[in-house]
């Protein structure tokens, strides 16, 4: 019962938009896609050129992962990205 309720309040995705050498690169984590042989729970992984076109492809598959919900007012939400973008590594 306590497991469904957490599983209810957290989120099963992480997104993390990191700096790379070309560009930047998206990776979407899917805690229920845990297994031996996916340990980190990768969903997906993406690459754009810039910041903001980074953030629009995480935005839309978070819609299409019912994430985020689309609304007519609203058709491409945003996630709220101050706490998801990576520093250099």
């Amino acid at each position: 019962m306590i497991e469904g309720f957490l599983a209810d309040l957290m989120p099963p995705f992480i997104v993390a938009v990191c700096p790379r050498p070309t560009g930047w690169g998206v990776v979407i984590y899917d805690i229920r896609e845990v297994s031996p042989s996916n340990p980190r729970g990768i969903a997906a992984t993406h690459k754009e050129p810039t910041l903001s076109e980074a953030q629009r492809w995480a935005s839309r598959q978070m819609v299409e992962r019912g994430a985020i919900e689309a609304t007519p007012e609203d058709p491409e939400p945003e996630l709220p990205w101050e706490s998801l973008i990576c520093g250099e590594r």
